[in-house]
């Protein structure tokens, strides 16, 4: 019986553990919630992964990067055609 419950929670902790050291995140949801503007930092918390595979992800295959430094809402507006003026 002790055997039993010593295999039962080697079980528990090898399996808790596996996570969280070294399954690479869908990069592919990555680079959609960056197209939204979102930073590296706030997709790192959303996806529960780490900024610097976040970082990786949105650098490979020219991902959609934030705009501007990466914080949402830093990039100024384009100007259309109308908005130029009309002199």
């Amino acid at each position: 019986m002790r055997r039993a419950t010593t295999a039962t929670l080697v079980a528990l902790v090898v399996s808790f553990s596996l996570p969280a050291t070294g399954f690479a995140i869908n990069c592919e949801q990555a680079r959609k919630y960056a197209s939204t503007g979102r930073s590296a930092e706030d997709i790192a918390d959303t996806m529960i992964a780490d900024v610097g595979e976040v970082k990786k992800c949105l650098a490979e295959k020219g991902g959609a990067a934030p705009p501007g430094d990466g914080a949402a809402g830093t990039a100024a507006p384009k100007p259309t055609p109308g908005d130029q003026g009309s002199n």
